[in-house]
């Protein structure tokens, strides 16, 4: 990389005001209203033509913060080329990136966010990552919206991944139950197969099949769409009618 060639005179001690004409290679950088003090570079600049044919350098030295735009509150924009940055970034604004390799931190000032600027999908981690953690032990994660996912869903360390779930509800009439005997009772759930693990639960109301003590049921997926509850009356006095009305709800999962 070629070096910078400053003909500036006395730049030293005193701030300036001047027009100044910087040399880089050949091409030239026109410096209009700009002030140089020993805190900073203030002012208007135009820059063209300005090309380097290998790698350049932009350094404050050891310990020292470069800062940019800290006053006006300016966009400072970059190419659309990739952006690395190889330590950390504290972001205590708006951050817009359409292409940025971290080799560090991303860290943002209290209340910030991460959104697109657009309305439409925002992707994280779908290109060759293989695992993303959001939060650390002890903390809330927090969905004030919708959540999905087309893999699995474990719940705690060591759960049992989770596939589907899926829940429905609807009016059961099971009729009269003799005694000793057992009445069954579809209920379309949509999404159920065969074999899916089930909770079912009926709505308490006057009449209801929680109201006899000689009553007990059970649910299971019977088929595609389809679960079946099995309502038994296990007394050996008279029949039991529940509640035609009553609304039951299952939940459907599947691991």
């Amino acid at each position: 990389m070629k070096k910078i060639k400053f003909k500036i005179i006395d730049l030293l001690k005193k701030s300036l005001t001047p027009v100044l004409v910087v040399l880089l290679s050949g091409a030239s950088i026109a410096l209009a209203s700009v002030t140089i003090s020993n805190t900073g570079i203030s002012g208007d600049a135009s820059f063209s033509g300005v090309t380097s044919t290998a790698a350049m350098l932009f350094d404050v030295g050891t310990g020292n913060t470069l800062s940019l735009q800290t006053t006006n509150n300016g966009a400072i924009t970059s190419g659309s080329g990739l952006f690395t940055i190889g330590g950390a970034l504290n972001v205590g604004g708006l951050l817009s990136a359409t292409n940025t390799n971290l080799g560090g931190n991303l860290l943002f000032a209290a209340g910030q966010r991460i959104d697109s600027s657009a309305a439409g999908t925002l992707l994280i981690g779908n290109s060759t990552t293989t695992g993303i953690t959001i939060g650390r032990a002890g903390q809330t994660v927090t969905f004030p919206g919708n959540a999905s996912t087309s893999g699995t869903f474990v719940i705690g360390g060591g759960g049992t991944p989770i596939v589907t779930h899926l829940s429905a509800s609807s009016t059961v009439n099971f009729g009269a139950i003799a005694s000793t005997t057992c009445v069954y009772q579809p209920l379309t759930a949509t999404g159920t197969v065969a074999g899916d693990s089930v909770y079912a639960a009926p709505i308490p109301t006057a009449s209801g099949i929680e109201t006899s003590t000689n009553t007990l049921w059970v649910a299971y997926a019977s088929t595609t769409n389809i679960v079946a509850i099995k309502a038994c009356n296990i007394g050996t006095g008279s029949s039991f009618t529940p509640s035609a009305t009553q609304i039951w709800r299952v939940d459907v999962w599947r691991h």
